[in-house]
This record gives structure tokens, sequence and C-alpha cells, in this order.
């Protein structure tokens, strides 16, 4: 059984982990092997509600861009990527989409230290935008208050439980 979207077509899934295996190879990155809950350097009490790690397939981040609204700004928004691992799909919309900040965080420290490290290696190999700001912190979705204009992406870092605990954590800033 496949765990990654829960695709069984094998030219489907051979597609976009190819895909995602170019990209990844093409700008040296690390940390996209899948990771056990168990093996992550979190409490066991918020291991409990999560899965394991694995990167987004980067051509769904293309087909979510183009399913904005023709009227989105943005550089109006920031992106925030909720569980965002070793920070690779945080790093895919830097470069394929305007966004005028991206943040993403992770409860791992272990994952947001890879997520660091990737990103020094893309802004050594590509440059760094002076336009937009990148952020990677250790954070509990628990615990992330949303302060600014977002999209959010949220690669089923967790269970439902979570998703729901975070929305009502931050329903006021996310009805405005």
């Amino acid at each position: 059984m496949h765990e990654h979207n829960n695709i069984t077509n094998e030219k489907v899934r051979l597609e976009n982990s190819s895909y995602n295996e170019e990209w990844i190879k093409k700008n040296k990155l690390v940390g996209h092997e899948i990771i056990s809950v168990g093996s992550l350097d979190v409490e066991i009490i918020q291991k409990t509600d999560s899965k394991s790690f694995q990167v987004a397939w980067l051509k769904n981040i293309d087909r979510l861009i183009t399913m904005l609204p023709s009227n989105f700004d943005f550089k109006t928004y920031t992106l925030v990527d909720v569980g965002c691992d070793s920070g690779i799909s945080t790093l895919y919309f830097y470069q394929n989409s305007k966004f005028k900040n991206l943040v993403g965080f992770d409860f791992s420290k272990k994952l947001i230290d890879s997520a660091e490290n990737n990103k020094r290696i893309l802004f050594e190999k590509n440059g760094i935008d002076k336009n937009k700001k990148i952020n990677f912190s250790v954070c509990d979705a628990l615990n992330f208050k949303i302060h600014d204009k977002v999209c959010m992406f949220m690669f089923n870092p967790f269970g439902a439980k979570t998703i729901i605990n975070f929305v009502q954590y931050n329903i006021n800033i996310l009805s405005k």
C-alpha cells in the first residue's frame, strides 16, 4: 500500500515521484526520505496525531497555484507551510510563486534544522530574492498563531484533531 496521497495508479506515482526527485537533485537538497513519526525528536503526546514525514508532490503545488483566483495578489499574502518538514515544499513555493513572505514551521527541531540547511543550499546555488523573506521555525501547530494575511499549505502533516484545534486557535484571523 502506498502512503503518498493514497494514489495507487503507478503511472501517476512515477510521474510525480520522478518530478520530485529531479527538482530535489537539481537543487542539491537533503532530507527528502520518508521519516517515521517514531524517529522524530518530539514528545510522545505530540506523536499521537501525527503522520510520517514525506515530501508533498511538487506538481500538486503547481496545480494549487493555478487554482487560485486570477485576481489573487500573491504579493499581499504570506504563505504558511504548516508542518513544513524539511522545507522542500516551502522552498518550492519560494521558487515558483510570488508570495511576499514564506513561513514554514514544524514541531521537530530535526526537520527544521534540515529546512534551514536546504534554504542555505538553495540560496547559495540561486541567490536570494530580496523582495521576499523565508523563515523556518520550530513550533507545534497547536501553538502557532497567524498574524498576517495568509495562504496556508497543509500536506497531511497531522490528523484531524490537530487540524481542528489549529483552525479554532486561529479562527478570528482566518475569518477576516
